[in-house]
């Protein structure tokens, strides 16, 4: 008896969607890159995690320099923050795909930097983060 190609089998099968958030979708990043992502949300966040992270940081790059901003780097009630996200994400992820995300959170910690001045009251054991204020 002939048997049957298995890409005809898988074919003929139904589809079923994914239950739960979809995992983390950029422009720009080569798919290696979102496929290491996609692992590390899978294994060490949810999915979904990086992506929010990184709009979060963005939209807080945006408007950093707003002393009436109701926007925060981070909340110290919700946990994870956007940056210790993110900082988890970078450690977790391979050399090659680290430096391509580092290159998109540089680009607006740089910004953010820019915008905002050190804080003199702020411990130096917080995170350079952490001890920024706006002006």
């Amino acid at each position: 008896m002939a048997r049957r190609p298995p890409g005809s089998v898988r074919a003929s099968l139904p589809v079923r969607p994914r239950q739960g958030r979809p995992f983390s979708v950029f422009a720009g990043l080569p798919r290696w890159v979102l496929a290491d992502i996609h692992r590390i949300e899978a294994t060490h966040l949810r999915p979904g995690r990086v992506a929010t992270a990184v709009r979060d940081l963005r939209e807080y790059a945006r408007v950093a320099h707003r002393t009436g901003s109701s926007l925060t780097l981070d909340c110290p009630c919700c946990e994870p923050d956007t940056r210790w996200t993110l900082e988890e994400a970078l450690r977790a992820l391979p050399p090659r795909s680290r430096k391509a995300l580092r290159a998109i959170v540089e680009s607006f910690n740089e910004e953010i930097r820019r915008k905002t001045l050190p804080d003199p009251t702020a411990p130096a054991e917080w995170p350079w983060w952490r001890r920024r204020i706006s002006y």
